[in-house]
C-alpha cells in the first residue's frame, strides 16, 4: 500500500533546504564582499602609483639648468620635517623648465621664476605640490609659495606618515658639497574599507642639487 508525505518529513525537508540556500547566500555574500575589499585596495594602489609617478617626474626634473654658467641658481633643494636624511614629509628644489620660444631645445632659459621653484609636501591628509614658488631660499614649507593638490578627495592619505621622503648625499671631491644623489619616496594611504596601503620608490637626481639648510 502507497502512503503519502508525513508533515514531518514536509517540515525536514524545508528546514535543510533553508540551511542549504542560506549557506549558499553567506558564500556569495562573502564573495562579494571580498570582491569589493580587493577592488577598493588595488584602485588606492593606483592613485598612489599615480601620485608617485608624478612627484618623481617633478624631482627627476629637479636642479636643472641649461647651462653650467646659471646652475648655482637652479642647484638646490630644500627637505623639511624630517631629521638629517629621513623621514621628512617636504622638499623644495627648482628646476630650468621655461623655455624662451616654443621650439626651444632643450628648455630653459637660465633664468629664475616663480613658476620653477617646485615642491611636494604632506598637508594633513593630502599630498600637494608647489605650483608658484618665492624665489627666495625658503625657511619653511609653508613660506614655500602656492600649494596646489596633488590626491584627490576619494584617497585618504595617512597623516604624519602619509609622505616620507629620505635622501642619499654624494660629496664631490672638488668642492666637497652635499649633493642629493637619490631620495626613496614611501607614500601611504587608507582606503575606505580600513585597509592601509603602502607604496615605496627611489628616485635618482640626475642633476644632484645641492642640499641646503632652510634658512632660519
Amino acid at each position: 500500500m502507497q502512503r503519502g508525505i508525513t508533515l514531518m518529513e514536509i517540515l525536514i525537508a524545508l528546514a535543510i533546504g533553508v540551511l542549504l540556500l542560506s549557506a549558499a547566500a553567506s558564500i556569495g555574500l562573502s564573495s562579494l564582499a571580498g570582491n569589493k575589499d580587493a577592488l577598493i585596495n588595488a584602485n588606492t594602489q593606483q592613485e598612489l602609483q599615480t601620485v608617485s609617478m608624478a612627484i618623481t617626474r617633478e624631482l627627476r626634473r629637479s636642479g636643472y639648468a641649461n647651462t653650467e654658467a646659471v646652475a648655482p641658481t637652479f642647484r638646490q633643494i630644500w627637505f623639511f620635517g624630517g631629521s638629517g636624511q629621513n623621514d621628512h614629509n617636504c622638499v623644495v628644489f627648482r628646476y630650468d623648465r621655461l623655455p624662451e620660444s616654443t621650439t626651444l631645445a632643450p628648455p630653459g632659459n637660465g633664468t629664475l621664476t616663480a613658476a620653477e621653484v617646485r615642491g611636494v609636501r604632506l598637508n594633513g591628509n593630502r599630498i600637494e605640490i608647489l605650483t608658484t614658488g618665492n624665489l627666495g631660499a625658503p625657511a619653511n614649507c609653508a613660506a614655500a609659495g602656492t600649494w596646489e593638490p596633488l590626491t584627490s578627495t576619494n584617497l585618504t592619505v595617512t597623516a604624519d606618515t602619509g609622505l616620507d621622503l629620505d635622501y642619499r648625499i654624494v660629496r664631490l671631491q672638488s668642492d666637497g658639497l652635499p649633493l642629493a644623489n637619490d631620495v626613496t619616496i614611501t607614500l601611504s594611504a587608507q582606503s575606505s574599507n580600513g585597509n592601509a596601503s603602502t607604496l615605496a620608490q627611489t628616485v635618482l637626481l640626475r642633476n644632484r642639487p645641492q642640499v641646503m639648510a632652510p634658512t632660519p
